[in-house]
């Protein structure tokens, strides 16, 4: 009669079998290189795509700003000093310098900004903006409202050209007046403020900045670099280049309550409209043909507005008689601003194919990261690999 088998129990503190203490150790001595290859694919995507956007600059991160522009929080023109590292945020404080009083202050105020959309040498990006100044409207019919002082929130969008020391901004805002005016003078003697004023203030400006400690020998070492494009990125800022401006430009003509508003409503539709398909085009590199034909356009829109303004004059006169010519320049007007359209939607389209044609002038056609397995020893590891044509 056979003695049925029974488990053995192991004795609490005994060893383990050799073969399996071997492989407890041979587990642990691989858990450094598993942890390191995860280590390496988790950096190394931010670093890769990091490679793709601006860098950093090696400067001092104070940048002084001098601005022009038209209904700008900080005066006509004036001075601004930036904390900008060449990232994604930076922030400063602006004064004005046409205003200058002795019994005021000049306008002041502090803002903030960011880089949404970026290439190797220019940004779309958005700001907002708390100033204090001087502000008036004039209204003919009515009279003129000033603002002493004027307290003002301000949003901006924007699209910025730099390098390592200079760089040159332009700033589409739309502002809210936070208190009530302090004065209103009516437009006859002897008639009284009828009707209250909007608080909306478009505003445009132009914006040049220096930066400082910039050293001449990273200039030299980082000339002549070439990126790979991306045929979405310039897709992208084509599109947002143009649809943006186009947007608020049409909001502030649908919501313009006096002349100013409606103006700087046309303006900016009409920069978006020519300027803004360009914005793909420089990013391939292609700056003739980008900003050319984007100058070409804006002319095109002008000229047609003004067209369409003049016939719309001559039609609505009481006492003289439309002629041929109002209707020549009306149908000249409608023909160029449809040509700007036409070719602005051409160029927003085949913004991608300039980004292909840059890659293939400098023989890089395709160039992709992926998840790659490592072989080991005894088993794999996660790793990345770069894969390009050329």
């Amino acid at each position: 009669m056979k003695t049925p088998k029974h488990p053995t129990h192991r004795p609490v503190g005994t060893a383990a079998p050799p073969r399996v203490a071997a492989r407890a150790v041979q587990e642990v001595r691989r858990l450094p290189s598993a942890l390191g290859a995860i280590a390496a694919v988790l950096l190394g995507c931010p670093a890769v795509a990091d490679a793709q956007t601006q860098p950093v600059s090696d400067g001092i991160p104070v940048v002084v700003e001098a601005h022009l522009g038209w209904n700008d929080p900080f005066g006509t023109y004036g001075l601004a000093l930036v904390y900008d590292r060449g990232g994604t945020f930076s922030g400063g404080l602006g004064m004005g310098l046409n205003s200058l009083k002795g019994d005021t202050l000049p306008p002041l105020g502090l803002f903030g900004r960011a880089r949404v959309l970026r290439w190797g040498w220019g940004s779309l990006g958005v700001g907002a903006a708390l100033s204090r100044d001087h502000y008036s409207i004039d209204q003919t019919d009515d009279g003129i409202w000033y603002w002493n002082p004027s307290y003002r929130a301000t949003g901006t969008a924007a699209a910025e050209l730099t390098n390592r020391r200079w760089s040159l901004r332009f700033e589409a805002g739309l502002g809210y007046l936070l208190n009530s005016y302090s004065e209103c003078r009516p437009a006859f003697v002897l008639a009284a403020c009828s009707s209250s004023p909007g608080r909306l203030v478009p505003s445009l400006t132009a914006t040049v900045g220096y930066r400082f400690g910039v050293s001449d020998t990273y200039l030299e070492s980082t000339a002549g670099e070439f990126t790979y494009k991306s045929p979405s990125t310039a897709f992208r800022l084509s599109a947002l280049s143009t649809l943006v401006p186009v947007l608020v430009g049409a909001t502030m003509l649908g919501f313009a309550h006096d002349d100013t508003v409606a103006v700087g409503g046309l303006v900016t539709l009409g920069l978006g409209l020519s300027l803004g398909p360009s914005i793909g085009y420089a990013y391939a590199g292609e700056n003739l043909r980008g900003w050319g034909l984007g100058l070409l356009r804006a002319a095109a829109v002008g000229v047609g507005s003004v067209a369409i303004f003049v016939a719309g004059i001559d039609s609505s006169c009481d006492d003289c008689t439309q002629s041929s010519s109002a209707s020549e320049a009306e149908t000249l007007g409608v023909v160029l601003i449809t040509a700007a359209l036409v070719s602005a939607v051409y160029d927003v389209v085949t913004a991608p194919n300039a980004a292909r044609r840059a890659n293939t002038r400098h023989g890089l056609t395709n160039l992709s990261l992926v998840p790659v397995p490592i072989p080991g020893r005894a088993s794999t590891s996660p790793g990345l690999s770069l894969i390009g044509q050329f």
